[in-house]
Parts: C-alpha cells; structure tokens; sequence
C-alpha cells in the first residue's frame, strides 16, 4: 500500500528563526489523500557530532522534527507518516516530535 501513495515535498527556509520547515502534500492515485507541515531545528539536548578532517574539523549538528500538523484520511494514516519519517530519517533527523501529542519518536 505504501507504494500506492506519493509524498510531494516542499521546503520553505524561515527568515525569522534560520529554520527550514517542510509542507508534504500525500496522494493516492490523482486524489489528495491529506498533507502535513513540520518544522525543523537545531536540537539543544543533545550535543553535536565533531567529525575530523585533514584540513580541520566540523560539528555536524543534531536536528530534531516537530510535527506542527498531519491530517490524512481513515487508514492511509500509517503509511504516509512512515513516508514521512523515512524521509526526514534520509535528510539525516533522527528525533521526532508530534505537537498534537508531544510524543518523541526516535527512528
């Protein structure tokens, strides 16, 4: 079923908190079946990862998602927020939250 389902991803970089947030927008064949909003930031728990380079260092920092909003029909719930979350996993954020229920997920 999760084939079934395209994820349309649109990224918009927040001038006011340096942020990108990401709008998906899901479909089921040529029907909307829902679409969700999340913002992503530098997390503050947890410190970065200090990576060594002949020429220097780098800190990669750690991200964490906040689900600001997910509203997807009847059963296609599931398979669209495990689209979701293997997406945001690929672009390298491990911790998730829902703001609906404040809920951490870490994949």
């Amino acid at each position: 079923m999760i084939q079934e389902i395209s994820m349309k991803v649109t990224p918009i970089f927040q001038d006011s908190d340096l942020s990108i947030s990401f709008h998906f927008e899901f479909k089921k064949s040529r029907n909307k079946i829902g679409e969700a909003f999340v913002s992503t930031y530098q997390s503050q728990q947890s410190p970065g990862e200090i990576r060594s380079f002949k020429n220097g260092a780098l800190v990669k920092e750690n991200k964490i998602a906040i689900i600001n909003r997910f509203e997807v029909v009847g059963e296609l719930n599931e398979p669209c927020l495990k689209k979701l979350k293997h997406f945001l996993a690929v672009i390298g954020i491990a911790e998730i939250i829902d703001d609906s229920s404040l809920e951490l997920v870490v994949n």
